[in-house]
């Protein structure tokens, strides 16, 4: 998946976390480092760090926050 190219987009994923549970969520894409994909999540109004890996579907829904 080719997330790269939307840091500072919103977007909209199903994410798997480590207890194998499954949440769909609004995100803002703030940085990637290799594995690890920091962004700010809309719906709980709070920073999260996500394993790039563990992002099972990823849809932009906006465009680019300045």
């Amino acid at each position: 998946m080719q997330i790269d190219k939307y840091i500072k987009t919103n977007a909209q994923i199903i994410y798997m976390d480590k207890m194998g549970r499954f949440t769909q969520r609004i995100i803002r894409i703030d940085s990637i480092e290799d594995r690890v994909v920091k962004v700010f999540c809309m719906d709980s109004k709070q920073p999260r760090t996500l394993l790039k890996d563990n992002i099972l579907s990823f849809f932009p829904v906006g465009s680019v926050v300045h």
